[in-house]
């Protein structure tokens, strides 16, 4: 029992000491209270001014559907049915990767015409000046521009005056007709202070060329100073790519694919994300319809040879029936005149499909990208093995392209294909050049019964030999180009037909509110 006392004895002691020291604590902060009370209204001032002069960060979104949009008037025995798709496997990451392509946010950069930086100043600094209508810069597109340098203006009623200073290490000379940049020399020398210029008064040197108006926003009293600077489509690239995030849902060949973009002007990160997938459409509709444009533009070859050769033969017929008075033809002439077109027409299929055969192998030798390539179906003459080598090709060429923007050129898999590409190339190279021999074989066969059917038709009199000579010629001309118009129309009507495989579902726009915490403390307004 003593010793249970004792230990309880203790026990208490011990918490009478702590309470103690807990007051003490307390005391000491009571004591210290304005020293806390300081510390918390500097640590609130520090916040308020951080989240007022920050730039907020704005995140932005739109959705797109990508399917594979299979055009219906595109029959199975149609050698434009290969028009480019990229769909099938990783239809969605294919899209992934073109939207973050630097070849495609270049094309967008171009398309957008940025090629101008606008600033104005702040409270404490430059903030860029995304849409400014203050001041209207006109450059000269045929003169190189310089990068790396701003051009600070101080602005007044009668015009304004200029300085420049360097940012950066290195100055580029710029030439956006040919989308190329030229580093400049370290030791520059360059004007750091331009002078007075009036509105519309040219500011020109050997690095540049431009001109500034009044915008339709100009105001007197805004007397904030402005300032610019050139910039490359490639640095405009580089920006939205390192800004763009996607996320996806794949689900056989419907997916969704949400496209997102972060920056400090909510219409800027707008106005890409919406031309950036116009862009990607337009991409997907020039790569479908090439096939179709390659047709267009070698039916439109043939035309206008058979269409000038057709009138020769219109005015000749006219101009014979006027002069002569032998109108219509005996039977024994008739048949021969039926004959003679029957051999003319396979004459002519001969000559146009020879014609194709040169096209192909023109097209081989000298192009790069094979999908875009189109033997369009002329009917009893088409070679299967020719057909059959060129929709290999194709489609082989179609899959290299898809795993060009995923994958890096010493990729096992792009390395076959490519490979694969090649051998294809050959092999209908080679099957061309056979066929283009055997229908020489064959067009000389029948040359030989044209002779044939001439020397027999030489027994005639003159004048219905001349009359056989010309209907025969318009007949097989006449049918040739009405043959080419129907594959000039079907070309075409496939090709108005194609529609782009990525939609929109929820584009980008400039919509939500300013919030308390900007760019560090984590603001993002989510359209």
């Amino acid at each position: 029992m003593a010793e249970e006392y004792n230990f309880g004895t203790r026990k208490e002691k011990d918490t009478e000491v702590g309470l103690r020291d807990f007051l003490r604590i307390g005391f000491l902060l009571i004591a210290k209270w304005p020293f806390i009370l300081a510390s918390i209204l500097v640590s609130l001032m520090i916040a308020f001014a951080v989240n007022k002069y920050t730039p907020n960060t704005y995140k932005l979104s739109m959705t797109a559907a990508v399917e594979e949009s299979v055009n219906p008037l595109a029959s199975s025995d149609n050698s434009l049915e290969f028009a480019f798709s990229l769909g099938g496997t990783g239809v969605v990451d294919t899209r992934k990767a073109i939207l973050t392509s630097f070849a495609h946010n270049n094309r967008v950069a171009r398309q957008l015409g940025w090629e101008l930086q606008v600033f104005a100043q702040g409270t404490l600094g430059r903030r860029e000046a995304y849409g400014q209508n203050y001041v209207k810069i006109e450059w000269d597109n045929n003169h190189p521009q310089l990068g790396g340098l701003r051009f600070d203006l101080s602005v007044s009623k009668d015009g304004v005056n200029i300085t420049t200073e360097q940012e950066g290490k290195n100055l580029t000379s710029i030439d956006y007709t040919t989308n190329s940049q030229t580093a400049l020399p370290k030791e520059l020398d360059l004007e750091t202070d331009l002078g007075f210029v009036s509105w519309g008064q040219w500011v020109e040197s050997k690095y540049y060329r431009f001109r500034i108006l009044k915008g339709s926003g100009f105001n007197t009293e805004d007397d904030r100073s402005r300032s610019f600077r050139f910039r490359s489509y490639d640095d405009v690239s580089q920006w939205a790519i390192k800004n763009l995030t996607m996320r996806s849902d794949e689900r056989d060949k419907s997916s969704l694919l949400t496209i997102e973009m972060k920056g400090n002007h909510r219409q800027k990160i707008a106005d890409y994300l919406n031309a950036s997938i116009s862009e990607l459409q337009a991409y997907e509709l020039r790569q479908k319809n090439q096939m179709a444009i390659n047709t267009i533009e070698f039916i439109d070859g043939q035309l206008l040879i058979i269409e000038s050769a057709l009138k020769d033969s219109e005015t000749a017929l006219e101009d014979f029936r006027s002069q002569n008075l032998i109108i219509d033809l005996n039977t024994k002439s008739e048949q021969m005149l039926e004959y003679f077109i029957a051999l003319e027409q396979e004459k002519s299929a001969l000559t146009l499909k020879r014609s194709f055969y040169l096209y192909v192998i023109d097209f081989l030798q000298n192009e790069q990208n094979f999908s875009g390539l189109s033997i369009p179906s002329m009917g009893a003459f088409d070679d299967p093995i020719v057909m059959q080598l060129a929709e290999q090709l194709v489609s082989s060429s179609i899959a290299l392209e898809r795993v060009q923007l995923t994958l890096e050129r010493n990729n096992p898999a792009r390395r076959d294909l490519e490979n694969e590409v090649a051998y294809s190339r050959q092999a209908l190279l080679n099957a061309t050049n056979n066929a283009l021999s055997s229908s020489y074989i064959v067009l000389k066969d029948v040359n030989q019964r044209i002779e044939v059917a001439e020397a027999k038709m030489s027994k005639l009199p003159s004048t219905e030999q001349q009359l056989i000579n010309i209907q025969r010629m318009y007949e097989v001309r006449g049918e040739q180009y009405q043959l080419l118009l129907e594959k000039r129309s079907e070309a075409g009507i496939l090709r108005a037909s194609n529609v782009p495989d990525t939609k929109v579902i929820d584009p980008a726009v400039n919509r939500g509110q300013r919030e308390i915490a900007p760019n560090r403390l984590l603001n993002y307004i989510t359209a």
